[in-house]
């Protein structure tokens, strides 16, 4: 499922993420990095306050991507091992949710990129 884009005005989130290097398909790093993501949040007690998410570091296709697997929090306590904790600045994003697959991520991201192009 994929919602229409929309603008929406966001406070700065704290989060904690682990950080990969992947290739397209990246399935198996998901499958393997985000348990170890829920572990590291139970292990320091902490609550997610929203659903995970990829931040997309770097995009260099077809060679490489660098994406964190996160998740946003209420405070983010230092970071240790594999995580990394950072803050998503506060501003005006465009955004849109999809549920489902990861092989319907990509074109997820295209409908956000030509909804972004077409308005402006």
């Amino acid at each position: 499922m994929l919602t229409l884009p929309k603008i929406v005005e966001r406070a700065a989130q704290p989060y904690v993420a682990m950080r990969r290097r992947v290739r397209i398909p990246f399935g198996d790093t998901v499958d393997a990095t985000l348990p170890k993501l829920w572990q590291w949040i139970g292990a320091h007690r902490v609550e997610p306050a929203g659903p995970p998410f990829f931040k997309y570091n770097l995009i260099d296709m077809p060679k490489m991507l660098e994406i964190e697997f996160g998740a946003p929090l209420a405070e983010a306590p230092a970071a240790d091992g594999e995580a990394v904790t950072g803050v998503l600045p506060a501003g005006r994003y465009a955004t849109l949710t999809y549920h489902g697959h990861y092989d319907g991520l990509m074109g997820a991201n295209a409908a956000l990129i030509d909804w972004v192009a077409a308005n402006g």
